[in-house]
């Protein structure tokens, strides 16, 4: 029989964050010193609160976060059966594993969480810690940067970086912007983070944490920790960053000018000026490669830089080839590592090379017929199946997916093909359709919906939908409703 066993808050709130931080800090975690311990605690610590749910006698049941997690479900068993087929079965099954342990996370979180608001609270605060611990280790960085005294290492991972200060406590500086006008440049906020854009999702994600907790709170730290947080995302100098709080403020806009009965002139012209900034963010790379390109200033806030003639870099090739893969089936095979560490032979008028290293013989009179047929099931399966659960990128023994799109939606549309893309959607779907009901509802439902806003796009731009960070903040938009409904503050 179960037991209504309680777990002591604080220990669950330190595993709840530090499983996020595992993934959130994945420069500093790959760190032979650290990876043993990195990969043990990913493994360990959602078996442990699997073990620790199971043993409840009464879950409260909410469908939509049932829902979410039934869709989840789903996708990992078709994900099980891309990977299965896929063209390098080993490499995508032992990938595909790695997201059991989330799975399981993310079964916890959500339910766990619909009944225990002060456990939410303590997260968001643990959060906001970070992210102003961020803010404040990138304010030292450029003191010692300007005083000349910041020293610098490249981190020994197969990423590598360069990192600043003792032990790399100052966080990495692999990027800046020069203001020629000025005659300075900044840093950008990366932290212990791989990519700044990631560093301002979690950034501004905190931000509207920060405030949240003041609505509930009415203390002025949580204010001042969400201004800190705010400038820190705006420091990352990331167009990820800029369309996360273009549409995070629309939504806020628009929330204010149905709630508010004075301001309508100030809310609308606040509405315009991110519907503006969604646009520069989305275009403003174009615009100043084509129009400004001697503006050295708009050059490096735009994040053209040097790049005048591609001014978006590999992103556009990279999204091709994606797609080239789901729908044509040959990048995969151009392109990747064969499982037995040597490139697959292909060319555009030759057959790829058979098994036993000589080519596949099509028959005495139809070669033609052979080779099309073969390339056709080859598509159709692509389409379907996807080409399995794959390391993004290249790992240090050469293996991996070198033209992974870094965006979430992309990604899982080339792993697990158009099925497993609609089956995302789906579960993604579960969330956008509780936020849409419940939009108006309160300025503290309005702060959570935007945090969950600002991780869902980033990940649009650079991420994966299945870090436990997004999977915590969906939690929060799950059981911020449902509590908020036990209340009667919803109708």
């Amino acid at each position: 029989m179960k037991n209504n066993v309680k777990i002591h808050e604080p220990l669950l709130v330190i595993m709840v964050g530090v499983y996020a931080l595992l993934y959130e800090w994945r420069s500093i975690c790959d760190l032979s010193f650290f990876l043993p311990s990195v990969n043990l605690l990913k493994c360990v610590i959602p078996f442990f609160l699997l073990l620790f749910i199971l043993r409840f006698d009464q879950i409260p049941k909410y469908q939509p976060s049932r829902q979410y997690i039934k869709f989840f479900l789903l996708f990992m068993v078709w994900g099980f059966f891309s990977s299965l087929f896929s063209f390098v079965p080993k490499e995508s099954l032992v990938q595909w594993l790695k997201f059991i342990p989330v799975l399981i996370f993310c079964w916890f979180i959500c339910l766990y969480l619909l009944d225990h608001e002060e456990v939410q609270k303590k997260i968001m605060k643990f959060f906001v810690v970070i992210a102003v611990f961020t803010v404040i280790q990138y304010v030292f960085l450029e003191i010692a940067t300007f005083s000349g005294v910041a020293k610098s290492f490249n981190l020994p991972t197969h990423r590598g970086g360069l990192y600043y200060g003792p032990w790399g406590l100052l966080g990495q500086g692999s990027g800046n912007v020069y203001f020629k006008s000025l005659g300075f440049s900044l840093w950008r906020i990366y932290g212990f983070w791989l990519e700044p854009s990631t560093a301002a999702g979690f950034l501004l994600a905190a931000a509207f944490f920060s405030v949240a907790l003041y609505l509930e709170t009415k203390r002025k730290i949580w204010k001042m920790a969400a201004s800190a947080c705010f400038i820190g995302g705006i420091c990352t100098f990331s167009n990820t960053a800029y369309l996360c709080i273009g549409i995070s403020g629309l939504i806020g806009e628009l929330f204010f000018l149905k709630e508010s009965k004075n301001k309508k002139a100030f809310h609308l012209a606040a509405a315009l000026f991110f519907i503006l900034l969604i646009f520069y963010s989305i275009f403003g790379r174009w615009f100043v490669a084509k129009y400004f390109s001697k503006n050295i200033d708009l050059r490096y806030i735009s994040g053209v830089r040097d790049a005048i003639q591609e001014p978006y870099g590999a992103r556009k090739e990279q999204l091709l080839l994606n797609l080239k893969v789901v729908f044509f089936g040959d990048a995969d095979h151009e392109l990747t590592v064969a499982s037995d560490n040597k490139p697959a032979v292909a060319s555009d008028n030759k057959p790829a090379v058979a098994s036993d290293n000589k080519p596949a013989v099509a028959s005495d009179n139809k070669p033609a017929v052979a080779s099309d047929t073969k390339r056709i099931t080859k598509i159709a399966k692509n389409i379907l199946f996807g080409i399995g659960f794959r390391i993004s990128g290249k790992d240090a023994q050469g293996r991996g997916f070198p033209i992974a799109s870094g965006s979430a939606l992309i990604l899982w549309l080339a792993y697990t093909g158009i099925i497993g893309f609609m089956v995302l959607l789906m579960r993604e779907f579960q969330i956008v359709l509780v936020i849409f009901k419940n939009i108006y509802s309160s300025h503290f439902l309005l702060c959570i919906f935007q945090a969950w806003t600002v991780i869902f796009v980033t990940n649009l731009s650079y991420g994966t939908l299945m870090n436990p960070f997004y999977l915590i903040t969906v939690a929060f938009v799950f059981s911020s409703v449902y509590r908020f409904r036990l209340r009667g503050s919803i109708g």
